[in-house]
């Protein structure tokens, strides 16, 4: 018989279990506090709707008061904390938390989740990015593999814990995080297994035992039926972490199929199971009821109430997600052909806000590995202020005469070490970028989605989302790489004018969002050049380089056709329920394109792109795939230059004459003066 637990920091709840019928059937009942129900809405974007609350019928309002939550949660930590020991944990645990993570006490999901994982049950949790998941149940099984009361763990064991996890970054985080807790465990051997590494050399590791295995499903999967020295006939815990990323994916054939060897070659009744998402949605609860038996759910909720969701307020989507309270957000609707000028214009502004580039952390958002590549070469080869004339060359001798010292004469125009991470890179490339990026001081990280859960990266300032999110709920997932564990932190949302009404759409989902005006952010440019003297140095003459730069630069021309022609593929797949907010049709090709820095007709920039590049979409696109959202109509396609014979536009649509215009002034940029 399960338990749920809910936690809400607007009002204490009360506690319901699900009861059987006449027939047997299990069914929950719902809060009977009689206020509305968190928002819930159908997958992919779906505008929310409130669930009202069924009163429920109690036999023993003693027994159901046991489970109630007796105090309200103000902040990401529990408010009656006293340390780890006090919610189970041993002091040697404690210590080395303190120690090596430099944690003193839990976080609210912590302290609800972890008494029940040291008692022995499943557990179903949900809870906000950024509230300390990962030690949630990394703790419990640690605690009970060191206990006094067990016979010492040894490798000839085999493998005594499984964590799952979705992508190869989330398990190299996590087993990094659990190295460092058992330094002072030799006995407690943690290993990870992922798609991208060497089979033979996981396979040597697995025969000498692993104690907690990290793994990704695909992996897990192909050692169970491949290798038989993995031992897995002991195991004692089995965790889905970030399970809701893990259906996204599209992993339940393996997850299925994982459950049915877990079956076969375990003892069932002694194997404990915990799943931990971010939202509770359909889809979750029934994974859950695959690999949990009579759970207790948490589910932890930082919603204020009267307070704009700005504070943790709830998106529309079905299994809604908690966004941190110290999340500052904001959006600007730029033309297109200014896209990437004011993507610029801002991140110089922040950088020289923050001190310099070694001092400023952000993250920018982009649809396609296509177009992670093109902007970070198109961004390496930038400076600024821009050359004058990049057609004028030095002679041969003069070049090596003047050597070091022309670099010296213009800054990067991102003043700030670049990091790119997507899909399509190696996974060793993927693994070193990831670690570069997290223990640098500054940095900026230009990424598709494959970055937007689960990843802890200390010190994140800035969540810049360039192209909008595939739905709704990767807004949230996105955003809530920063403000991580009560700490501060700031997103911003690009969006084109035809695209306004995805700002629109999340205010009146009660999510706050400040309005940052484009003529005040591109001004910041001109506030540069004139207060370091740089002449006649603006916007337009950022755009005019980009041009240029594509225009000469071979490398930079094919990846920004693959790139331009990727993002119309993308812009084409979003799902139904985006499409009046997100159409393709509303796009002027011409202005698109020369974000880009492209000046042929859209029409002609498909034959140009390397199609080998502009076929890998990253994983985001394969995401859509997998999750049945559908894809563009070859209609749509010919039109937006997905293919090489595409026909054109309707006259004028593609024009790329005119001159730039700043839109009209509306508000200041106050509050993004931080």
């Amino acid at each position: 018989m399960s338990i749920q637990i809910n936690v809400s920091t607007a009002q204490r709840q009360t506690y319901s279990r699900p009861v059987d019928d006449a027939e047997g059937n299990n069914k929950k009942r719902r809060r009977s506090n009689g206020k509305p129900g968190p928002w819930s809405a159908s997958q992919a974007g779906s505008l929310p709707k409130i669930k009202r609350a069924i009163p429920v019928e109690v036999a023993n309002v003693t027994e159901l008061e046991k489970h109630r939550n007796r105090g309200d949660c103000s902040s990401l930590f529990a408010r009656d904390a006293e340390g780890f020991e006090a919610i189970g944990i041993s002091n040697g645990i404690a210590k080395q938390l303190d120690e090596k993570l430099q944690i003193s006490n839990p976080t609210q999901v912590q302290s609800l989740s972890i008494p029940h994982l040291l008692k022995g049950g499943d557990v179903l949790v949900q809870s906000q990015t950024g509230s300390g998941k990962t030690l949630a149940f990394l703790l419990p099984i640690l605690n009970s593999l060191v206990a006094e009361s067990r016979p010492r763990v040894t490798r000839e064991m085999g493998t005594l814990a499984l964590v799952l996890s979705p992508t190869r970054e989330l398990c190299l985080q996590t087993h990094a995080v659990f190295s460092r807790l058992t330094q002072r465990y030799p006995q407690i051997v943690a290993g990870v297994v992922m798609g991208g590494q060497k089979m033979k050399s996981e396979k040597a590791s697995l025969r000498k035992g692993v104690t907690v295995l990290v793994c990704t499903p695909g992996r897990l999967l192909d050692h169970i039926r491949n290798t038989a020295a993995f031992n897995i006939s002991n195991c004692e815990f089995f965790i889905l972490d970030e399970a809701d990323r893990l259906l996204d994916l599209g992993f339940e054939k393996d997850l299925q199929a994982i459950s049915d060897a877990l079956k076969a070659t375990t003892n069932i009744n002694r194997l404990q199971c915990a799943l931990f998402s971010a939202t509770l949605d359909k889809r979750v609860k029934k994974l859950g009821s695959i690999f949990l038996k009579d759970p207790v759910t948490v589910e932890c909720s930082l919603a204020t109430r009267n307070q704009p969701s700005n504070s943790g307020g709830m998106l529309g989507v079905e299994g809604a997600v908690d966004i941190p309270s110290g999340l500052m957000q904001g959006y600007v609707t730029v033309p297109d052909r200014l896209r990437l000028v004011a993507l610029c214009s801002f991140l110089r502004w922040k950088i020289r806000t923050y001190s310099g580039g070694d001092d400023f952390k952000a993250i920018v958002f982009v649809s396609t590995c296509d177009q992670v590549e093109f902007y970070h070469q198109l961004f390496t080869y930038a400076c600024w202020p821009p050359q004058a004339d990049p057609n004028q060359q030095l002679e041969e001798g003069d070049q090596e005469l003047v050597g070091e010292f022309v670099d010296q004469l213009r800054d990067p125009l991102i003043p700030a070490p670049l990091f790119k991470l997507h899909g399509s890179m190696s996974a060793q490339e993927r693994n070193q970028v990831f670690s570069q990026f997290r223990k640098c001081k500054g940095g900026v990280l230009l990424c598709t989605d494959v970055a937007a859960r689960g990843l802890d990266l200390p010190s994140l300032d800035w969540i810049i989302q360039f192209n909008p999110p595939a739905d709704f709920a990767d807004y949230i997932h996105r955003i809530g790489r920063t403000a991580r564990l009560g700490r501060r932190g700031r997103s911003l949302i690009i969006l084109s004018q035809p695209e306004a009404k995805f700002a629109t759409t999340l205010q009146e989902n009660h999510i706050k969002l400040d309005k940052l005006d484009c003529t005040d952010l591109l001004r910041t440019l001109q506030q540069e050049t004139q207060q370091q003297d740089l002449g006649d140095c603006t916007y337009a003459s950022m755009a005019k380089q980009f041009v240029r730069l594509v225009e000469i630069e071979p490398s930079l021309k094919v990846l920004g056709a693959s790139a331009f022609t990727s993002y119309m593929r993308a812009y084409a797949a979003y799902p139904r329920a985006l499409r009046s907010i997100l159409s393709a049709h509303n796009l002027h090709l011409g202005h698109v394109a020369s974000s880009f820095g492209l000046r042929e007709p859209p029409s002609r920039i498909a034959s140009k792109a390397k199609q080998p590049v502009a076929a890998q979409d990253d994983a985001d696109q394969t995401l859509r795939k997998r999750a049945g959202r559908p894809e563009a109509s070859q209609h749509g396609r010919k039109w937006l230059g997905a293919v090489g014979d595409g026909t054109r536009r309707p006259a004028g649509r593609n024009s790329m004459k005119g001159p730039f215009r700043l839109p009209g002034h509306n508000n200041s940029m106050s509050e993004f003066a931080a």
